[in-house]
């Protein structure tokens, strides 16, 4: 589907497309998710990297980007791979993302994680927002990057478009 086809379907509401299509989503993206990423982790994972890397995939639709960071991990940091703690949410796509990666999913959405300060589990090594940050309201947006930063040492944002931008005024330094 491409952006033009992603409006339409928006149309109704993110919440609304999501929810009548939980069970089937697939990110058409994704060879482009796996490229990417796969050059943004050789940058971020060094070999040297002391275990467990710790990896969020937040709004992780149907793990598009977990098992990229797998797939990376088992490639290219093999001594990395099975010590690797993957955590994930989608407030939507949950019960997809288990069954496709076969870990487990929480329902957390934006604004439950801009609620609650930061995300549950600690901090992580990487949080992965791929093709999703953009649908997080303006109103919460800051405070969700803010919340983020406190949670994690980088943050990858895989973007169809050029919003929001990402800059220190939220935690964050490019």
């Amino acid at each position: 589907m491409d952006s033009i086809s992603f409006r339409a379907a928006y149309s109704s509401g993110v919440g609304t497309y999501y929810t009548q299509h939980a069970s089937t989503y697939r990110n058409p993206h994704e060879s482009g998710v796996t490229k990417s990423l796969r050059a943004i982790l050789e940058v971020l994972i060094p070999p040297s990297h002391p275990p467990p890397v710790r990896i969020f995939d937040l709004s992780s639709g149907s793990g598009e980007a977990t098992l990229a960071a797998i797939r990376f991990l088992q490639t290219h940091r093999p001594t990395l791979a099975s010590s690797t703690i993957i955590n994930a949410c989608d407030p939507y796509t949950h019960e997809l993302y288990t069954t496709r990666t076969e870990l487990p999913c929480g329902k957390e959405s934006f604004k439950d994680i801009l609620l609650e300060g930061g995300l549950k589990g600690g901090k992580y090594d990487i949080v992965i927002c791929s093709f999703a940050l953009h649908l997080c309201s303006k109103g919460e947006v800051w405070g969700l990057l803010y919340a983020l930063s406190l949670s994690s040492r980088w943050f990858v944002v895989l973007a169809p478009g050029k919003g929001p931008e990402v800059g220190a005024d939220t935690g964050w330094e490019r």
